[in-house]
């Protein structure tokens, strides 16, 4: 039996019961026990790692625990270590473990800051709360992480963007034909030709790079005047740095599309404020064109077809904008 099983069928020492709440993803299981939420990856082979290579498995769920206890310690409450002892699984040391799960604290989905975007329920100051705590706690992740990912912190961004926008077209080929795929690869070749056009790429500082996220607005909650971020780390270790204007539109992006540039705007004032730089227009037209292409495939994924195409429409906007800059 593994350890999906004996969280599905009461077969972990400690954890009474069967699960009240079963959730899969594409890599994972989550199991729903009350109030406490256990995460285990599933054994495959994919484009993002072998998850059957035991090596790879701990190394994966380590830094996963470490990316998301920086950037939520009030959700995920610990990394665990377990093996089989003939009748089900049970705590065992490092050297000693089979496998591992991330015990969490379940979340309120009603603070999702996606969808209180869509509903119109933000107000200014959540918005530059979201900045703040994004950035003070990069700024700790990243002091924690910036030695052993030394490599991907060393890349000159233009090599950075590039290799990103290949992955995408890459994504954008795996769609079945249809005018979405058509589109989207357009605007990713465009943006592609422009990145070796933008001098300041060119001579960006490699030391100013800050540990990325998967800040997407899905991944946010709101709630009491804080913002948490969950399921933060990148799953592929290449995009695990990037720049931190970058990062930050990530969010805005999806702030901008669903609420308006109105609310938008504070967003990169507050970064101004708190990070002590100006923000080049031309890199945030770029930034916000990559984000917003990333969750147009994301958002067609899920079959969210209306959205998907604002956000497509956005990113075309966007690139447009790059296209009159040159």
């Amino acid at each position: 039996m593994n350890l999906l099983d004996a969280f599905e069928y009461g077969a972990v020492a400690g954890i009474s019961g069967h699960p009240d709440k079963i959730v899969e993803t594409v890599l994972s299981k989550l199991f729903f026990f009350g109030d406490r939420v256990f995460k285990v990856y599933k054994w495959r082979n994919g484009s993002i790692g072998d998850f059957t290579d035991s090596a790879f498995r701990k190394d994966f769920f380590r830094n996963d625990f470490r990316w998301n206890a920086s950037m939520s310690p009030e959700t995920y409450r610990r990394l665990g270590s377990v093996k089989w002892d003939g009748y089900r699984y049970v705590e065992a040391s490092e050297l000693e473990a089979e496998d591992y799960f991330i015990e969490m604290n379940k979340i309120d989905e009603d603070g999702v800051f996606f969808h209180l975007l869509q509903k119109g329920e933000i107000l200014e100051e959540d918005l530059r709360v979201v900045v703040k705590t994004l950035f003070e706690r990069l700024d700790s992740l990243t002091e924690s992480v910036s030695e052993e990912f030394a490599d991907i912190f060393s890349i000159p961004l233009p090599d950075m963007h590039v290799t990103d926008m290949r992955s995408t077209r890459e994504w954008i080929h795996s769609h079945e034909d249809s005018p979405f795929k058509t589109e989207a690869g357009a605007i990713a070749d465009s943006l592609l030709e422009f990145i070796p056009t933008h001098a300041p790429f060119r001579s960006f500082d490699t030391d100013r790079y800050l540990a990325s996220v998967d800040n997407h607005a899905g991944n946010i909650l709101l709630g009491n005047g804080r913002a948490t971020f969950i399921d933060s780390m990148p799953p592929m270790r290449i995009w695990r740095a990037r720049s931190p204007l970058y990062i930050l539109s990530r969010t805005a992006t999806d702030v901008e599309v669903l609420a308006g540039k109105k609310f938008s705007d504070p967003m990169y004032e507050e970064y101004s404020r708190i990070r002590g730089e100006l923000v080049d227009p031309v890199e945030k037209s770029y930034c916000q064109s990559v984000s917003a292409l990333i969750m147009a495939l994301y958002q067609y994924g899920l079959k969210e077809f209306e959205i998907a195409k604002r956000y497509l429409d956005f990113s075309r906007e966007k690139m447009l904008e790059l296209g009159d800059a040159v």
